[in-house]
């Protein structure tokens, strides 16, 4: 470098500093990490709060509408949430391509031993799981889906959460995108926790073995609470359920109620 550019060089900024480490191999997996807990964190939240339609009418009902209640809450959420997944797609993308050109040329015979059967699948699961979060929130939260079921209203003029829930998985083809869905779920999250652990430093010969099976069993465990929600709406496990299905049937066919 002779004396003139050296002159006119700069110093690299604290900024650029960070934009390169967070564009890095290693910035990626932590920006996946950081907003794959928070993505956790909803998931486990979510289920806990459907589940509730188990307990009733007036408990889903009233929870629904605590929920259409605090819309300061309720959009601060979906949109940390809504940043979330865009980081966590842009990171999981980049990461990929970094991953591919630093072997571009593929492998004569492939080995997978250092690799998980989740963990091969996970762009792919990881791709599904979105469009099926897609359908979900025109099928519960905005209503594009069965629009005829997200206008009920109880007779204390609530959301009626529970009918809609009702009706919408009283289709078996519904029910069967929820359950497959589901599933997928279980293959993203089975890689996904152990590797975000990972990320933040919890791996070695001590822990790793641990934190593989209980992120399988952790992945088990919320892929079936989801899961049974369709399943146990379809199958009638919920309290009154024989006049509420009635009852919703009736004003999904027009007819009046009794």
């Amino acid at each position: 470098m002779n004396a003139a550019a050296s002159k006119t060089a700069r110093p690299a900024s604290p900024g650029s500093y960070l934009a390169r480490a967070i564009r890095s191999s290693t910035g990626m997996k932590w920006v996946m990490a950081l907003t794959g807990l928070g993505l956790f964190g909803f998931v486990i939240a979510h289920v806990l709060g459907n589940l509730q339609v188990f307990l009733g009418y007036e408990q889903i009902n009233a929870y629904g509408a605590f929920l259409k209640g605090s819309p300061g809450l309720l959009w601060t959420l979906r949109l940390l949430l809504l940043v979330a997944v865009v980081l966590h797609i842009w990171a999981g993308v980049r990461l990929s391509r970094i991953n591919h050109a630093a072997r571009p040329q593929p492998y004569v015979k492939k080995s997978w031993r250092e690799a998980s059967w989740f963990s091969r699948y996970m762009l792919v699961s990881g791709v599904l799981v979105f469009a099926f979060i897609v359908f979900h929130l025109l099928h519960f939260t905005i209503g594009t889906v069965f629009p005829e079921d997200f206008a009920l209203r109880d007779p204390q003029m609530r959301h009626d959460v529970f009918r809609m829930m009702l009706l919408g998985f009283s289709r078996p083809w519904v029910v069967a995108v929820y359950v497959v869905a589901m599933l997928l779920l279980f293959f993203h999250l089975a890689h996904g926790i152990w590797s975000m652990t990972q990320s933040m430093g919890i791996w070695g010969p001590r822990y790793t073995p641990t934190m593989i099976k209980a992120s399988v069993i952790v992945a088990l465990v919320l892929a079936i609470s989801y899961a049974i929600i369709p399943i146990g709406l379809f199958a009638g496990a919920v309290p009154d359920y024989a006049a509420e299905k009635a009852a919703a049937e009736a004003q999904q066919n027009g007819r009046a109620q009794p």
